[in-house]
């Protein structure tokens, strides 16, 4: 659930702070201590098609960026982001993910050290590469043909390699 910026928090706009329910993203009621799970799947269609994922976070008050269940490179994000400076910076992770058929889930588990604080996240970024259209769920067969595209924007866009029609 979108709720609005903390004072302590930083600005990431367009991306917005979310939070699992609209108290937890204050200090009244705000939410239990615990740690709470943000995932998003794809599939990873062609086979022959490297991926990236490219986050900046911020959390309150502590992040762990996961893909496919295991700790991304440079995914263990400090408390606050960077130190000493409430939550008003960010930090950067990027990596590059092999291709195939299967089903890749990026996660981010931010825990809430204090009972009835606020706790939420931000993330802006991108991930690349030839993705189904269908929740994540991975299709029988490879049935997408990348073809080579080139496009220039200011902002990232979604571009489809799909066959010709």
């Amino acid at each position: 659930m979108v709720v609005p910026l903390f004072d302590s928090w930083i600005d990431l706009s367009p991306a917005s702070w979310i939070s699992p329910s609209a108290g937890c993203g204050t200090n009244s009621p705000g939410c239990p201590t615990g740690t709470y799970t943000y995932e998003t799947c794809w599939c990873q269609c062609a086979v022959n098609t490297t991926g990236t994922v490219s986050l900046d976070i911020a959390a309150d008050n502590e992040a762990v960026v996961l893909f496919n269940n295991a700790i991304a490179p440079g995914g263990a994000i400090p408390t606050p982001t960077p130190p000493g400076t409430e939550f008003k910076g960010s930090a950067h992770v990027a990596f590059m993910y092999e291709p195939g058929l299967e089903k890749n889930c990026l996660q981010i588990q931010v825990t809430n050290f204090d009972d009835g604080s606020a706790t939420a996240m931000v993330l802006s970024g991108t991930v690349t590469g030839v993705h189904a259209q269908n929740g994540g769920e991975c299709p029988a067969e490879n049935t997408a043909t990348p073809t080579r595209t080139r496009t220039r924007t200011s902002t990232p866009t979604k571009t489809s390699n799909a066959p010709p029609v």
